[in-house]
């Protein structure tokens, strides 16, 4: 037969200290009631023990069984509704397994697959971006090997005070700084190579298009972004310490918007 536990609030005293009016009072333990005993805890017996233990062992399995059950037939419903999300899935599924979690998928992606296997659920909104973020993954996977590839076989960064720097446009944002935004761009050369720095102003200068109404007349001017624009311009260059096909321009003059910059989107 069990037998009461000690209270662990009181330590099975029934009662239990406190200060009030700056003196020690012994109040009535509010946990026993002054009992001393845990009315929550019991000890039991070894052969009590081992008779809750087999119980619960049998309430688990049928958890598990039922819990089973209901995975397998959420499964195979949303394989009717959404054959090629769960496809992706499985794929995302396998392929982070065997890479231990070290990959490039997005988190978007194993956070539903592995909910997908663990309980079978999966909505109609959760299909659709499971489809469409795997073709982006996928493109983007694409986009760095050929990038690896095109730095392979690029030459080093030329550096020098007078170098000649002409390319296109691949990337340009705007940039916080301790003394405020500055424009920043990186443009790819012909030779493969990369060189970062400010936006010159000549070239903002060279952006600007005007804005005309319906009759033609000027009511105003807009920049466009230099990503895309093929340019051409003088600048002094340093190579990164790291990579020896990436450098850092500065002090760039003799700016040129060559003919042939697609207008970007």
């Amino acid at each position: 037969m069990s037998t009461p536990a000690k209270c662990h609030r009181c330590g099975g005293s029934g009662q239990f200290p406190y200060v009030s009016m700056g003196q020690m009072i012994h109040g009535v333990c509010f946990r026993c009631g002054g009992s001393g005993t845990d009315p929550h805890d019991r000890y039991h017996t070894p052969e009590e023990r081992e008779k809750l233990d087999r119980r619960n062992e049998k309430a688990a399995a049928r958890r598990e069984a039922k819990r089973l059950t209901e995975l397998e037939g959420n499964q195979q419903q949303a394989k009717e509704l959404y054959p090629e999300a769960v496809a992706v899935l499985e794929q995302v599924y396998q392929e982070n397994e065997a890479a231990l979690g070290r990959n490039d998928l997005p988190s978007f992606l194993t956070s539903v697959a592995y909910r997908y296997f663990e309980t079978g659920q999966l909505t109609e909104a959760q299909a659709e971006g499971v489809v469409k973020s795997y073709q982006v993954h996928l493109e983007r996977r694409e986009q760095r090997r050929r990038w690896d590839e095109e730095k392979a076989q690029a030459e080093p960064v030329p550096t020098g005070s007078k170098v000649t720097v002409e390319g296109v446009v691949v990337k340009s944002e705007w940039k916080e700084t301790p003394y405020g935004s500055k424009a920043v761009m990186t443009v790819k050369s012909d030779e493969g190579w990369l060189v970062y720095g400010s936006v010159p102003t000549g070239l903002w200068e060279q952006l600007e298009t005007d804005v005309l109404d319906d009759d033609g007349q000027v009511i105003g001017a807009t920049t466009r972004r230099p990503k895309g624009c093929r340019v051409r311009f003088t600048a002094s260059v340093a190579a990164s310490d790291r990579d020896p096909h990436f450098g850092f321009y500065k002090r760039p003059r003799k700016v040129e918007l060559l003919e042939g910059t697609e207008t970007p989107a």
